[in-house]
């Protein structure tokens, strides 16, 4: 997600939210494992099989969209593309 940032603020928009992202990871987490669930946790390794199915299907949307983008001459900075150029 950081590589796509396009300038210091994006940067730290995106890192803030991979943070956020992981502390609230860890509230849920106490909650899908459960200690009445104990020492198999079937119902935690389902939530985790389903979400990770999840993100797999999205990362795989994700980079087919991306790679398409590239093949048709799109770039994640538009048209100013023309201005990076002009500065080197």
């Amino acid at each position: 997600m950081m590589l796509n940032c396009r300038n210091s603020e994006e940067c730290a928009v995106a890192m803030a939210m991979i943070i956020m992202a992981a502390n609230a990871a860890g509230i849920y987490g106490a909650q899908i494992f459960r200690a009445d669930d104990a020492p198999r946790y079937h119902r935690g390794f389902a939530v985790n099989c389903g979400l990770l199915g999840g993100a797999l299907a999205f990362a795989i949307f994700q980079f087919a969209r991306e790679h398409l983008a590239r093949k048709k001459g799109e770039t994640e900075l538009g048209d100013d593309s023309s201005e990076l150029e002009e500065k080197d």
